[in-house]
């Protein structure tokens, strides 16, 4: 496709003085491009601006009638970099060309199949009986001072004017008005209640799954919510049945995580970036699901005290290591909220797996997995990787690999860990070689899968991340011409060497945002 992060979707959005979308219109497609996972760049536009924008850009006429041109607009970079990018106009128009476009199973559908006309009646059903009944509230907001910029306030107070009446005559907030607004709320609601079997029951128009409808709804509820700030309309809306439920779901498939606010990823500090075994199976985890992330790294002593301050759990029982990394912010879609804070590899795969489900975005856990994987993960690290970690824990604490202040720290809190390191873990020796022997143990249990590098086979999962992580970590700490690393990628023909060049292309494929 021809959308990419360097090259990505422009979408024209309408400018005001607010930060984000605000029209009921154009923020259906901004939830569709979210939802299909497309990149795109938004250029806001004053009201004024609209046309003599798009046409200069090249833009046909969208009617013969004022307004000629109106937003929401896509435009679709070309696949040939000689010919014209694609303009396409009206929300409901570009979602049908986007699906087309970018198709399943690649990307989901926002138009699930067969369901066309079905949406776009839906659509218009909602807008005429439900979305119109909150004009005269919003309206008249829009027009005051400090919402738009003053161009598009002007050019708004005059277009609305000459359709609607005297914009300062038709505000009405009254308990009147919005008992005729929650009447029609309700009727149209009734609608979710057919969806009434486990197959169906959901909070969608189509039950438990999202469509370019619900985008709708969700544009309208964003609508009062960016104007009302005053609270007049939010409270009747946000009580009811559509606001508690799509648009919740619909926050959720839009995610918290943006580049411009991705996931804060805490890491171990070094003098070489990422190292430790543990954090890197999370650092796998955001890559695979292709989740921006922000790292910050942190020296061991600072773990402890900045967990402490954020309320996190301890993760290690232990007298002498009671807080560990990794540990991930993800930021709220409410901005005044404060971010979900997840500790420990594990946890924090089954908390993004849920948050940012499939299919828009892979799972490291497939469906009836997690059990299975979490006995095997726990295997893989506990058999094999401290089969061989002992082996390179007196480089961690060379001089000049981990920050003064955290190689001290793991000095002290691994003292006793030191005391049981064997006095020769060299290749050749009788500790190599019973690591050899663990590491062949399991390779042959995973000849029992079908063709493929991964613990499962053919799909990459949690347990492939564990692995990783212990061949990073060695390869990382090892440094130099790497023999111990070369030694277990020539076991078993190569097995091992083959996954790791596997998560190798997860690292050079990293959605980290410097």
């Amino acid at each position: 496709m021809a959308a990419t992060k360097e090259n990505p979707i422009v979408f024209y959005d309408i400018l005001s003085q607010k930060d984000g979308s605000w029209s009921p219109y154009t923020y259906r497609t901004r939830l569709t491009l979210n939802y299909k996972g497309l990149p795109y760049r938004v250029e806001y536009l004053s009201y004024p601006d609209i046309e003599p924008t798009l046409r200069a850009r090249g833009m046909t006429p969208v009617s013969d009638n004022f307004p000629r041109y109106t937003l929401p607009v896509i435009e679709d970079p070309s696949e040939d970099p000689n010919s014209k990018p694609a303009f396409v106009a009206d929300s409901f128009n570009i979602a049908v060309y986007l699906d087309a476009k970018y198709p399943a199973p690649k990307y989901p559908l926002v138009i699930p199949p067969g369901t066309g006309a079905l949406q776009k009646i839906a659509t218009e059903q909602f807008n005429s009986e439900v979305g119109f009944a909150l004009v005269p509230i919003a309206l008249p907001l829009i027009s005051t001072l400090g919402f738009l910029d003053e161009a598009g306030r002007k050019h708004f107070i005059r277009t609305r004017t000459a359709w609607f009446g005297d914009l300062s005559k038709l505000l009405d907030t009254s308990p009147e008005k919005w008992a005729v607004v929650e009447e029609k709320w309700d009727k149209f609601s009734k609608a979710f209640d057919c969806n009434d079997n486990a197959n169906e029951a959901g909070p969608f128009i189509m039950g438990k799954e999202v469509s370019f409808a619900d985008f709708a709804i969700g544009g309208f509820i964003n609508w009062i919510q960016r104007v009302d700030e005053e609270g007049r309309g939010i409270s009747p809306v946000s009580s009811h049945s559509i606001e508690s439920t799509t648009a919740l779901q619909i926050r959720t498939h839009n995610m918290a995580a943006t580049k411009e606010n991705p996931i804060i990823f805490y890491d171990i500090l070094s003098e070489h970036g990422t190292w430790s075994p543990n954090t890197y199976k999370t650092r796998l985890t955001l890559n695979y699901k292709r989740l921006p992330y922000r790292v910050e790294y942190v020296s061991y002593p600072d773990i402890a005290p900045m967990l402490k301050k954020l309320g996190v759990r301890a993760t290690n029982p232990t007298p002498y290591i009671t807080y560990t990394l990794p540990m991930i912010a993800d930021p709220s879609p409410d901005p005044n909220d404060e971010p979900t804070y997840v500790v420990e590899s594990f946890d924090i795969a089954v908390y993004l797996d849920k948050t940012y489900p499939a299919p828009k975005y892979p799972v490291v856990f497939p469906p009836g997995m997690r059990a299975v994987q979490k006995i095997t993960s726990d295997l893989v690290f506990n058999e094999l990787g401290l089969a061989i970690l002992p082996a390179i824990l007196r480089l961690i604490v060379r001089a000049g690999f981990l920050d003064e202040q955290g190689r001290e720290h793991f000095l002290k809190t691994r003292e006793e860990v030191f005391k049981q390191i064997p006095a020769d873990a060299s290749i050749g020796s009788k500790f190599w070689g019973d690591a050899h022997e663990k590491w062949k143990w399991f390779g042959e249990i995973l000849d029992l899968n079908e063709e493929g590098p991964f613990v499962t086979g053919k799909q990459i999962s949690f347990p492939d991340f564990v692995i990783g992580g212990i061949f990073f970590c060695l390869r990382r700490v090892e440094g130099g011409d790497m023999p111990m690393w070369n030694a277990i990628a020539e076991w078993q023909g190569g097995r091992w060497a083959q996954l790791w060049a596997e998560i190798e292309k997860l690292e050079n494929n990293s959605t980290e945002v410097a």
